[in-house]
């Protein structure tokens, strides 16, 4: 058979067009789906953003309420969501053991001279806070230029990468206008440290029970005071064996309450040191117990008798059997509640120096405590009473 060349020539032409156009079919499909995976991979990211910035905005709106102003909102918010949160949770009760006024005290800017017009609203808009969500979906649109048909080298879809960009704009831009550090980043005391102190050595317990030896001897009458030689041994003023070993009994008391305490305690900060030994010392001296007022030198008006009187000796006599015996109370009682050296920080007199609401709870934490009552006890009645 004789060959013919237009006859050869015109099967390659077919060939190569169906080769051409298949791989231009397949090549669109292969764009297509990936674009299309792309627009909705940011469309589910946009449903995310859209969803963390809401509650973004919901802790500027709440944290901005405790603080006051915006400066101090974003200081809070700069350090995350969690912390957040938990300032939301906890600020007012961190204060109140710092002894401060209000929450928005945590948090001072000293000498720094911050912008005007800050609003955390807008910060918080700007896309400066910290996401927790994935990272933005990613297709490079420059890859699309190598798909090119099989036989010809035609670019197959010279939209692609137009797609990729409306798809970008459309759903995964975000704002950048304010910085984030708009304002200085600032130390914020919320936690305080955790870890509550070791049990005492043998020497921290040897200083604590100097200070409150030495407290208790203060306020005797019969003692009026103690030294100690260098190897800590006390020196007492007078040779009166009873009086000092009722000392040493209540010195012995008090230590358990101070361990007690510090082992109760929730933060390095509230557990007790030594001028906290001391004022409980104090408070045992002064409390209305009717033995104490025998041995101690209180200074002050001692109870007396008319209306009542037989409930309130009932009561003193009831105080008294657990100060003697070292009883621990599980209950505050009226009566422990009405002793002057609970009452008094409860109801402030106004003659009294200015003290604040977590000051005044420590102090009744501490009486509470001088009183017999189990630390914990003390703890959460201090912590519920309504301050006046």
């Amino acid at each position: 058979m004789a060959f013919k060349a237009g006859a050869f020539l015109a099967g390659l032409a077919t060939q190569a067009v169906r080769i051409e156009e298949e791989s231009a079919k397949i090549g669109m499909e292969l764009i297509n789906e990936a674009i299309e995976d792309f627009r909705e991979e940011s469309k589910d990211w946009k449903s995310q953003y859209n969803s963390e910035l809401k509650e973004w905005e919901q802790l500027a709106d709440y944290v901005k309420e405790m603080v006051g102003d915006d400066a101090r909102a974003i200081a809070v918010l700069k350090k995350g969501k969690l912390f957040a949160s938990d300032f939301i949770k906890n600020a007012r009760t961190r204060a109140d053991e710092l002894g401060l006024n209000e929450p928005k005290d945590l948090i001072e800017f000293g000498d720094e001279t911050l912008p005007k017009g800050l609003s955390v609203i807008d910060w918080v808009k700007s896309g400066a806070p910290d996401m927790s969500i994935p990272a933005k979906p990613f297709l490079d649109s420059e890859q699309f230029k190598e798909f090119k048909t099989g036989v010809f080298g035609r670019q197959i879809s010279p939209e692609a990468a137009g797609r990729v960009d409306r798809t970008t704009k459309t759903f995964l831009e975000t704002p950048t206008g304010i910085r984030k550090q708009v304002v200085p980043d600032v130390e914020i005391d919320l936690y305080g440290t955790r870890k509550v102190p070791e049990a005492f050595s043998s020497t921290e317990e040897e200083r604590y029970r100097k200070v409150v030896l030495a407290t208790l001897a203060s306020q005797s009458s019969k003692v009026g005071g103690v030294n100690f030689d260098t190897a800590g041994n006390p020196i007492w003023k007078i040779d009166n064996a009873k009086a000092i070993a009722q000392i040493e009994q209540h010195a012995d008391q008090i230590m358990d309450k101070v361990r007690a305490q510090r082992a109760a305690a929730e933060t390095e900060e509230s557990a007790f040191g030594t001028t906290d030994a001391r004022d409980l010392a104090r408070s045992f001296a002064q409390s209305d117990v009717a033995s104490l007022k025998e041995l101690y030198d209180l200074n002050r008006d001692q109870a007396t008798g008319g209306q009542g009187g037989a409930q309130q000796q009932q009561q003193q006599q009831q105080q008294t059997t657990s100060q003697q015996t070292g009883q621990t109370v599980t209950t505050v009682t009226p009566q422990i509640a009405n002793d002057p050296s609970v009452a008094s920080f409860v109801t402030r007199p106004s003659t009294a120096r200015a003290m604040g609401p977590g000051k005044r709870r420590q102090e009744i934490e501490k009486a509470l405590i001088a009183l017999n009552v189990d630390p914990t006890v003390a703890r959460q009645w201090a912590q519920n009473v309504q301050l006046k």
